[in-house]
Formats: C-alpha cells, structure tokens, sequence
C-alpha cells in the first residue's frame, strides 16, 4: 500500500495588522490531500525591513514548488535565481501599474525599491515510492523558517533550527536582487530523511518555531497542540493566547502541518 499525505494550513497576521499586511507566504496555498509522486511544500518569510517582502516571499514559494530538481544546496540556487528573475518581471509590472494609476513611485520609496525585498525560504519535497508503505523527504532552506518531524511522540528532526536559542533578530535573507545574495548563497543548508504511516511534520516561520522549541525543550508536546487545529479560528486563538502570554513574539505565524497516512 502506498502512503498518502494530508497537509492543511494556517496563518495569521501580526496582531494589530491586517490581512492584507501578511508577508508571508506557502505552498500549496489550499487545503487538500496530496496524492502523487513528488509532492512539494515551500515557505517563505517576508522581511518587514524591505519593501514588497510580501510578494517577494509568494514568488519565492512557487519557484520552488515549481521546480523539478530534488531539493539540494545546488537545485536551491537555481531556484533562487529563477525567483529573482520572475521578481525583476514581477516589480516592472508593479511600476507600470503605479503609473498607469497616477501614483508614481515616490522619493521615499525609492532606497527600498533599489535595495529590494528580503525573505526566508524552506522547501521539501516528499517522494512516495509506488507500492511502499515508506518514502524519502528532501529539504533546503536559508533562514529560520523550519521543518520538524514527529514520530511516535519524539522530535526527530529539527530544520534548519535546532535549538530555540538559534533564533535572532538578524536570520540570514535572501534577496530579490541577484547581486546581494552572494553571502546568502553560501548558507544555503539541506537534510533529507525517510517517511513512513503516522509521521507528522510542521513547517513554520520564526515566531511559532521559537515557541515550539522552547515548549518541547522544557518537556512539553506543542505538536499535540497544533494537531488539535480543526479549524483557522483555533490558530488564531492559539496564537493570540501564546502572545498574550508572553510565550511567543508578535509577528506573522504561519503553519503547515503534513500528516503521513
């Protein structure tokens, strides 16, 4: 029998922001059991520094899912570069759009503009193998957007993050510019594994990896806590009570949680 995968996301903005001031993003950007060979999930982090993180990160996401190569230092900077290329198109309709509307981009915007956006990216990808009841993942990631896997109540993986102290204000970024990602692409990191019925797996941004970490460091069990997620409102009320709490800083969360059936 071969193995199945059911993924669902969540997300919230920033308390205090809105929706449309979301700068994260994810892959695939819907719920749905994902049936096929080669399944594909990314993640991304739009840095609130730059300007237009938020679509940065989108285009980021989907040059991923979108590939074809299995996840590796390598396979990561062709992706990189087939983003920047698709953000070089993506800012001249921007700015076409701002004309065309009587808004020009103004003096203000123009550093951000030419320094360019900034985000994180984590992509995996699950090979299930026709007739095996097992199969192999392959990540990459550049920043502190993470992956973790659970299997019989045990942490087993923690990616690229692996203690809740690794998380600062300064994660390394990728940028829309080309010419800016050279130290970037040196810090590229991958982990691979294999999969078999009942693994879980949790990918997130910063805010919410911090928390789980520190939760599972001090002997708790944050995955039963987001397994028992049926519904966007419960995310939201998770979040909230964890930053009202104090447990977790005030930034977009965004969660993806991939059940192996």
């Amino acid at each position: 029998m071969t193995r199945d995968l059911r993924a669902r996301t969540y997300w919230v903005p920033k308390a205090g922001n809105s929706e449309e001031e979301y700068e994260d993003a994810f892959y695939p950007e819907h719920y749905m059991d994902r049936r096929g060979h080669v399944l594909r999930f990314a993640m991304a982090d739009g840095a609130s520094e730059g300007m237009l993180s938020g679509p940065w990160a989108k285009i980021l996401a989907r040059s991923f899912a979108r590939a074809s190569q299995r996840p590796s230092r390598a396979s990561a900077r062709l992706v990189v570069s087939r983003a920047c290329d698709s953000w070089e198109a993506w800012k001249a309709a921007y700015l076409r759009r701002r004309a065309e509307l009587d808004r020009p981009v103004q003096w203000w915007e123009e550093e951000g503009l030419s320094t360019g956006p900034y985000a994180t990216l984590l992509g995996v990808a699950f090979l299930l193998r026709d007739g095996s009841e097992t199969g192999r993942w392959d990540a990459v990631a550049l920043g502190d957007t993470c992956l973790f896997a659970v299997r019989g109540g045990t942490v087993t993986t923690r990616f690229p993050v692996g203690h809740s102290s690794g998380f600062d204000s300064r994660p390394v970024l990728l940028s829309g510019d080309p010419l800016r990602n050279a130290m970037a692409m040196g810090r590229i990191r991958d982990a691979r594994g294999s999969f078999s019925l009942g693994d879980s797996f949790y990918l997130m941004t910063d805010a919410l990896a911090a928390w789980f970490l520190k939760d599972a460091e001090a002997g708790g069990r944050p995955w039963e806590c987001l397994d028992g997620l049926a519904a966007g409102g419960r995310f939201l009320a998770l979040v909230d009570g964890l930053r009202k709490a104090g447990r977790m800083r005030n930034d977009d969360a965004t969660l993806t949680c991939i059940k192996v059936v």
